[in-house]
């Protein structure tokens, strides 16, 4: 994680070919720590993988050497957010709310050098709830 960190970091630094070939190095050997385990599922096929952690590091990593860039960025958001609660099932449910607002809060810095608070400020204080 810590070298995959440091490389994303350099090339945003400094974009070179060598730099994108050893992103996309990394993503080899995830891609060989994963394996190639996908079943039959229903009506789709399924990508069993051996760590959430490292797939969240590979959409992080094709970010940077996909064309789609706004795809793999859609999936990394997805991966983070999306979570399983008792109550509620899985997809964005009531516990996935704080991972949301990182999410929101970094597309606002981002594209508006402002806070989401700043960009979208809150009269009343109301805060976000999830539905019962």
């Amino acid at each position: 994680m810590g070298e995959a960190i440091a490389l994303m970091d350099s090339y945003r630094e400094k974009p070179s070919y060598e730099s994108r070939q050893s992103l996309r190095n990394l993503l080899k050997d995830i891609d060989g720590v994963q394996g190639d385990d996908y079943r039959n599922f229903r009506w789709a096929t399924v990508r069993f993988v051996r760590s959430g952690n490292l797939l969240k590091l590979e959409y992080a990593l094709r970010c940077f050497v996909e064309t789609d860039f706004p795809y793999w960025a859609y999936k990394l958001a997805r991966e983070y957010v999306e979570g399983y609660g008792l109550q509620s099932g899985s997809g964005i449910v009531a516990e996935s709310v704080p991972m949301l607002l990182e999410v929101a809060e970094f597309w606002c810095q981002y594209y508006f050098d402002q806070s989401l608070n700043e960009k979208f400020p809150d009269g009343d204080d109301r805060s976000v709830q999830p539905n019962p």
